[in-house]
């Protein structure tokens, strides 16, 4: 971690300390202040979000601006938000992608397509679709921080934060429990757990 964002993390564990001492600021925040407006993004729609890393990059970047800018709890992070699409998309699943929801699966797979995935799951298995945009968004995060347009104390974070029987109810969809003998073996192998 970068001296930078060793600084940033220790003013936000100084407030988290001050806090419990009764000492110091207690701003309400709100994490993503546009919802209370009933909108589901700061300035790009999540189409243009989806068509643009610089667009989708931008309205992250609008979403930390608060945490840098004022005293609170919230550690400002950057990830590729594309709702729960990711690992699907990269097992090669249709998207739908829509201005004002995030985007989500067209279809599942069937109970056949789920058994005949290679097991375990290597990373080139899972570099379809959904998966190259976020790369792509990490890549041009990386590159704006050492150009000086995003502060170094603002980290990156994980793209997907799904866990992994919710990712296989919508790889699968409702009929999971008909492939449960193997699925008991294919789940620690999808986690990457097992043998």
């Amino acid at each position: 971690m970068s001296r930078d964002a060793s600084e940033a993390l220790r003013a936000k564990l100084q407030f988290f300390e001050d806090f419990w001492r009764g000492c110091g600021p207690y701003p309400i925040i709100f994490a993503e202040p546009h919802r209370t407006k009933g909108r589901a993004y700061l300035k790009h729609d999540l189409v243009e979000q989806h068509c643009s890393i610089e667009k989708h990059l931008q309205e992250r970047l609008l979403g930390v601006q608060p945490h840098l800018e004022l005293s609170d709890d919230g550690i400002p992070t950057l990830r590729s938000d594309l709702g729960t699409t990711l690992l699907p998309g990269g097992l090669g699943l249709a998207i739908e992608v829509q201005e004002e929801l995030q985007p989500r699966l067209a279809g599942h797979l069937t109970a056949e397509e789920l058994l005949r995935l290679p097991e375990p799951l290597r990373a080139e298995d899972l570099l379809h679709g959904e998966v190259e945009f976020p790369r792509r968004f990490y890549r041009r995060l990386f590159d704006w921080r050492s150009r000086g347009r995003i502060p170094k104390t603002v980290l990156a974070y994980v793209p997907e934060t799904e866990g992994v029987f919710h990712l296989l109810f919508m790889i699968r969809a409702l009929v999971v429990i008909s492939v449960i003998p193997r699925t008991v073996l294919w789940i620690p192998r999808l986690a990457g757990y097992g043998g």
